[in-house]
């Protein structure tokens, strides 16, 4: 199953203090809070250190980021590391 990339709702707190959640059919992972870019940002990172993404790929950024987003939702977090769902 594909990771789902979601930021549950708190009320009456701003979006960067709260935390992100990745959930797939390995589990949950809750991530720290941060901007919207500085996720794709620490995703773009932790694809290249697993090996799915090549060291000088294109970053990603506020209008830019679907090359990371579409690889995650294509992938599992297995042992501390991001591990491509297989047929």
């Amino acid at each position: 199953m594909a990771t789902q990339i979601l930021r549950p709702p708190h009320r009456g707190v701003p979006k960067q203090q709260t935390s992100w959640l990745l959930k797939g059919t390995w589990r949950k992972r809750a991530v720290a809070p941060m901007t919207t870019n500085a996720l794709h940002n620490l995703l773009h990172r932790e694809l290249v250190e697993s090996g799915l993404m090549k060291p000088d790929s294109v970053g990603p950024s506020n209008k830019y980021h679907s090359n990371v987003t579409d690889l995650i939702r294509e992938s599992s977090w297995r042992d501390g590391r991001w591990v491509l769902d297989g047929p």
